[in-house]
């Protein structure tokens, strides 16, 4: 299940979901003039659904609009960068897709940033196999799960792929002679020198 981060900052709360909008909130009811405490944002976000610091994403709106009944306000939305995570993996290479089992204690997957070093650790700087039963066992042991493989496309055969490679000549199979070793030597067993 998709979950929405809520992020309460002093001035302006922010909501924030995993590659999604992040809604900046604002105290309107200020009072004596000044917007409440975070203790306060914090304790309003709980009342309106949110646990641990975040509410499922399907539930903005009914949070959005709890949080407006006890005085806060969506002040703007940032717009985040797509997720390359979405995107479709490239037709000429193989991609190997792990699933983060150690999230963080906001419940976030800990990123790209750590699990490219973990990949650079596991795969020895590129020298082993992303598909090696090795690579796969040191990344599970840094927490990722091994989730799919997905191949790279062969090209088709073109008209220029027709080179045929010239054939090895069978006709003469018999392997060449061994030469015979030489006599062993004899030696003197007082001189030492060799005998004739």
């Amino acid at each position: 299940m998709k979950r929405t981060a809520l992020a309460l900052l002093l001035i302006a709360g922010t909501v924030m979901a995993a590659q999604a909008d992040t809604f900046v909130l604002r105290d309107v009811l200020k009072p004596g003039g000044k917007a409440r405490s975070m203790a306060a944002k914090q304790t309003d976000g709980r009342k309106c659904g949110a646990t641990n610091g975040s509410f499922p994403t399907r539930d903005t709106a009914q949070f959005t609009a709890c949080m407006s009944a006890l005085g806060w306000t969506i002040g703007k939305i940032k717009r985040s960068p797509p997720s390359d995570e979405n995107k479709p993996d490239p037709a000429d290479t193989t991609v190997v897709h792990f699933d983060d089992q150690r999230r963080k204690a906001d419940g976030h997957w800990r990123g790209n940033g750590a699990l490219q070093t973990d990949t650079r650790r596991c795969s020895g700087y590129g020298a082993r196999d992303y598909e090696s039963r090795g690579f796969i066992h040191c990344m599970a042991s840094a927490g990722w799960r091994h989730a799919s493989t997905h191949h790279a496309k062969r090209p088709a055969p073109s008209d220029d792929d027709d080179y045929t490679p010239p054939p090895i000549d069978t006709s003469d199979n018999t392997p060449p002679p061994i030469p015979a070793p030489p006599p062993p030597m004899q030696y003197d067993v007082i001189t030492g020198q060799p005998l004739p």
